[in-house]
């Protein structure tokens, strides 16, 4: 059985306190601070008690996540997910928000949404989950998990839908008490000036063809044989042509 770490004990504990007084409630959590295994516990000792929880996600991996930290405490979670159509007698819920608000038109899913006594928000920073809200009891719980508790541009920010924060350690504490390993950088510049925002963020596609143009790519490996050769290595890209470069750059020089 996994155990909480104390700092998570303690985040619930503040999380638990404001709930007494506050059915919205965002709690903040480093990434890598366990944010899914803690909010797991939560949902266990809830669900225990007979609550009806439906956890929102934005991506498919969030959802495994999910998942996987559910069965880790014992829960077996009815997923909604795009080309299943679930059980929904059921009190336990992993679902994507894009598949949920899809079948919002449906009254079926519009009253077991409503039915929900806790609904939990992973990577609640994010917008794509706001409109999901109008269908919650006022009297439900919501508890939005998250590393980074801001939104860009003036609409919609979190305040209009969570009226308390609570938060955690920082990544200070993690990496000093030996949680995270103390982290070594590096960097190339990048000219972003004239990408467009979208949804808060750099345009995904804008900022692939500025890295294309620029040849950014053409360097990460001799970059990574120079820092941290033989290492196992994590390598993002802004989509999937660049990844396409960047691993053609790799089996270039011998790798698989």
């Amino acid at each position: 059985m996994i155990k909480l770490r104390s700092y998570q004990e303690d985040l619930i504990k503040k999380l638990r306190k404001s709930l007494k007084e506050n059915n919205e409630v965002v709690a903040v959590l480093p990434t890598g601070g366990g944010k899914t295994f803690t909010f797991s516990f939560i949902v266990k000792s809830a669900w225990e008690k007979g609550r009806k929880i439906l956890i929102l996600t934005d991506r498919t991996e969030l959802l495994t996540q999910a998942g996987g930290a559910l069965k880790a405490v014992g829960l077996q979670p009815v997923h909604v997910e795009a080309g299943k159509n679930p059980n929904l007698s059921g009190s336990l819920f992993v679902g994507m928000s894009e598949t949920v608000k899809r079948r919002m038109t449906k009254p079926d899913y519009q009253e077991w949404l409503s039915k929900m006594d806790i609904i939990i928000v992973d990577e609640c920073h994010k917008r794509s989950f706001t409109k999901l809200f109008q269908y919650k009891r006022p009297d439900a719980r919501l508890i939005g998990f998250t590393a980074t508790p801001t939104r860009i541009g003036k609409n919609d920010q979190l305040g209009e839908t969570y009226s308390d924060i609570v938060v955690g350690v920082e990544i200070k504490y993690l990496v000093e008490n030996g949680f995270l390993a103390k982290p070594n950088y590096y960097g190339v510049k990048a000219d972003l000036e004239g990408v467009r925002m979208k949804a808060g963020d750099y345009n995904q596609d804008e900022v692939a063809n500025r890295f294309s143009q620029s040849k950014l790519y053409a360097g990460v490996y001799k970059n990574w044989k120079q820092n941290t050769p033989g290492t196992k290595t994590l390598i993002f890209s802004s989509n999937v042509n660049n990844s396409k470069e960047i691993v053609e750059e790799f089996r270039s020089h011998g790798c698989q």
